[in-house]
């Protein structure tokens, strides 16, 4: 096979691997985005259960209402299972592993893109386009060993975002997220 052929299967390959690292960064950051929100919604709701629990007890304390013990008691009961579920699941742990798999994978990316516009350039050869993809899918491999999994709400926002639902893009889908010189 000669260089160019070469080069230009390469250079398909390596657009691929972008859409696929371009996807799942898109799919951290949605994630992230996800559960910074979700996080934030539970957070004002255990504030707002400790504020109505230390009403509550003052207002007891205050005018001796023996119902508003009960009321306590069932708030601070679902207080007690809130912050129980919340710290099982950790929410700041998930966001920041989703904020770090979408940062390290942004510049993985990026250099993709880099890859893609020193092949169009023809400013590499064949073995130097080759030891370059192959630290690429390293790095990204080292990312994924390191990362959580996208959140399902994530993952369909990602998926809406660049209209695509698996792993194969179209040249169309693959247009959809390089730059206008780098669509064939």
């Amino acid at each position: 096979m000669d260089e160019t052929s070469q080069k230009e299967l390469l250079d398909n390959q390596i657009r691929v691997a972008h859409a696929n690292v371009f996807w799942t960064h898109k799919a951290h950051a949605k994630s992230y985005d996800s559960l910074i929100s979700t996080s934030n919604c539970w957070n004002v709701a255990v504030i707002s259960l400790s504020t109505l629990i230390t009403s509550s007890a003052l207002w007891d304390i205050l005018d001796e209402v023996a119902w508003l013990k009960w009321v306590s008691c069932i708030l601070a009961g679902i207080l007690t299972g809130f912050t129980t579920y919340l710290k099982a699941k950790n929410y700041g742990e998930l966001i920041h592993r989703h904020k770090q798999a979408a940062d390290s994978l942004w510049a993985v990316r990026e250099d993709y893109l880099s890859l893609l516009y020193e092949i169009k350039a023809d400013l590499l050869s064949v073995s130097q386009i080759i030891d370059r993809r192959d630290t690429l899918q390293t790095r990204v491999m080292d990312i994924y060993k390191n990362t959580p999994s996208t959140t399902e709400k994530g993952y369909n926002v990602a998926t809406k975002a660049i209209k695509t639902g698996d792993a194969t893009f179209t040249n169309e889908e693959l247009n959809l997220v390089v730059p206008p010189d780098l669509r064939k």
